[in-house]
């Protein structure tokens, strides 16, 4: 993988790698990564190429190697990995909601130590239940009443409640048909575009038209090798579904 520039680097971690549970080999071969604000980056690869484990890499939320974290130009030191996870949100194909309301899963972040001194306010419910064309009682519908997109939609709102930098997105779109998932594409985009100095997204997918709807910059992912193209590799094409 060539070097990215670190001069508007939200994000860079360097030497980033996962070896093998008998460290015969890497699951993720070493890399230096580097996310700048304003960056749309599809990350494409074929099934079982690694793209989620690099999703989670990332968010740090599995064990990995690195030599340095640098984020907003911070070195990341273990006390501000909750803080980082907040920060930079990764977004799971399979969404896990807690028992409640959609409401109760909105507030649900802000229950957490680190989140509890963090304003709600940036994130307008009202204006996404007009983006969703959603009526103002789904807000009381219950989380296990919720379609397979529902469970997206909601908990793409939940993240976005903590106005995070960086967005991993894995598959976010995959139970939604194609006018929601057009309308899910719009709604990153729109928050990206909010501040586009501050934020930045990582959006995995195998859908050709998609990444090129949403990308700018094109990550590709082989049998745990990372490299930049010049424009998307697709190889497993799907459809949204």
């Amino acid at each position: 993988m060539l070097p990215l520039a670190m001069s508007d680097s939200l994000l860079h971690i360097k030497n980033l790698s996962r070896q093998r549970a008998d460290e015969r080999g890497y699951l993720l071969h070493p890399t230096d990564i580097s996310i700048a604000a304003g960056e749309r980056i599809a990350v494409c690869g074929a099934s079982g190429s690694g793209k989620s484990m690099l999703l989670r890499a990332i968010a740090l939320l599995d064990t990995i190697d690195y030599q340095n974290i640098t984020f907003l130009g911070s070195d990341i030191k273990d006390v501000s990995i909750p803080h980082y996870r907040s920060q930079v949100q990764l977004i799971h194909q399979n969404v896990t909601l807690i028992e409640g309301s959609v409401e109760d899963n909105l507030r649900f972040p802000h229950t957490f130590a680190v989140n509890r001194n963090r304003v709600a306010t940036p994130f307008d419910i009202q204006g996404a239940l007009e983006f969703f064309q959603l009526p103002q009682r789904f807000l009381q519908r219950h989380s296990n009443q919720l379609s397979g997109g529902e469970r997206q939609i909601v908990n793409l709102w939940r993240s976005l409640a903590l106005s995070p930098r960086i967005l991993l997105l894995d598959e976010p779109s995959a139970s939604l048909d194609a006018d929601a998932a057009l309308r899910l594409e719009q709604y990153v985009r729109q928050w990206l575009d909010d501040s586009p100095n501050e934020r930045a997204y990582l959006w995995v997918s195998h859908h050709s038209e998609q990444i090129q709807r949403i990308a700018n910059v094109y990550w590709h992912v082989n049998a745990g090798v990372l490299q930049i193209q010049a424009t998307p590799v697709i190889t497993s094409p799907q459809t949204i579904a």
